[in-house]
């Protein structure tokens, strides 16, 4: 029951008018050379120009039930993408060979359309929970969540949610999938205690929410975040 409820409460579709796609791949490093692949993502992204709502995300994967460890993010608007600045010809070259010297194994890419988000501009979460699920009826979530996320205000604050639709190769069947941030895994685990604490709201959300069918769930760290303002800032490493 709890495990339904959670799942339910974040796998939903929101429409929007948001333009923001997302590529998403995975790919096995070995410790040991986790420094080297972090190094050359620097490299490569951490002096250039994006455009604007452009930029690349570099997660650890720290549990989960699969062999892959890293994640790499590249989102953007869908009629104005990726990086604005020149590149040099030999420079991706040579950023993907360098890749092919440090990862193990290449696992699954996946591309998705970002519908809804909330939050965000708070570098203190740097964990999130990603949820990935087949959504039998976004409307009917949509109305369930707006509800749910009102009567718990006090729990989800001013964290940072996001919701997407799977285009392109949804894992395992999936169609949605809702990333939960937090400061670390702790503060994720006291906030499903308390979201399933709240009953009432528990049981009105599996009331109204339609069919929902888990596919994987899994908890990531956030390593790198490159874009205008981050490389700007300096921050890209925070």
């Amino acid at each position: 029951m709890k495990k339904l409820f959670l799942f339910g409460a974040l796998l939903l579709t929101v429409y929007s008018n948001s333009q923001t796609i997302v590529l998403t791949s995975e790919q096995q490093v070995m410790p040991s050379n986790w420094s080297a692949y972090l190094d050359l993502h620097d490299q490569f992204f951490g002096d250039v120009v994006f455009k604007e709502g452009s930029g690349v995300v570099v997660q650890r994967i720290r549990v989960s039930d699969g062999k892959y460890n890293m994640r790499r993010i590249r989102y953007g608007n869908m009629d104005d993408w990726g990086v604005s600045s020149e590149r040099e010809e030999f420079e991706g070259s040579s950023f993907w060979r360098g890749l092919g010297d440090q990862v193990e194994d290449w696992g699954p890419n996946n591309a998705s359309k970002g519908i809804f988000y909330q939050g965000g501009g708070n570098n203190k979460y740097k964990f999130a929970q990603v949820f990935e699920a087949k959504v039998k009826d976004p409307q009917a979530f949509l109305n369930a969540f707006k509800i749910w996320l009102d009567e718990n205000k006090k729990v989800v604050k001013d964290r940072w949610i996001n919701v997407s639709e799977y285009t392109i190769a949804g894992p395992n069947g999936s169609t949605h999938a809702v990333t939960f941030a937090a400061e670390d895994w702790f503060e994720l685990e006291q906030m499903r205690e308390a979201l399933l604490g709240n009953t009432k709201s528990t049981q009105k959300f599996f009331q109204n929410r339609g069919e929902v069918i888990d596919t994987r769930n899994f908890l990531v760290q956030r390593l790198r975040h490159y874009n205008n303002n981050t490389i700007k800032e300096g921050t890209t490493k925070d």
